[in-house]
Parts: C-alpha cells; structure tokens; sequence
C-alpha cells in the first residue's frame, strides 16, 4: 500500500527533493555531516509531503554539486 502511495506520488517527491536541495549551498553538502543533515531534512520533508511517517531514511547513492 506505501509503495503504491510513494509511486503514485513520484513528481512530487521529485519536487520536494530538488526544493530542499536549493536551500543548501556547496559548502554545506561538501562535508559528511552536512550529508547527513540533509539526508535527514529529506526524510521529514517527505515525511510531511505525505502527512505520515512512511520514510524512515533515505539512500543517497550520488550528490553532484555545481
């Protein structure tokens, strides 16, 4: 039923994604923590985009930085 709700609602999560990656800038995606602190922002942006808790983490598999 989730994975329904998630691919029913794939532009949105795109979306919110590349939104939330504008509010960061080089310097702080640069370093691990800053990684990590994104990764985070991402699951409660998601989390909030689907007015429950059905993202428990997020797998960055690559982050290009301009």
């Amino acid at each position: 039923e989730k994975r329904n709700l998630v691919k029913s609602r794939h532009s949105g999560i795109r979306d919110r994604i590349i939104e939330l990656s504008r509010s960061f800038d080089y310097g702080q995606l640069n370093t691990l923590g800053g990684k990590l602190y994104f990764k985070e922002k991402v699951v409660g942006t998601l989390n909030e985009f689907f007015g429950q808790a059905i993202v428990k983490n997020a797998h960055i598999s690559s982050l290009y930085l301009q």
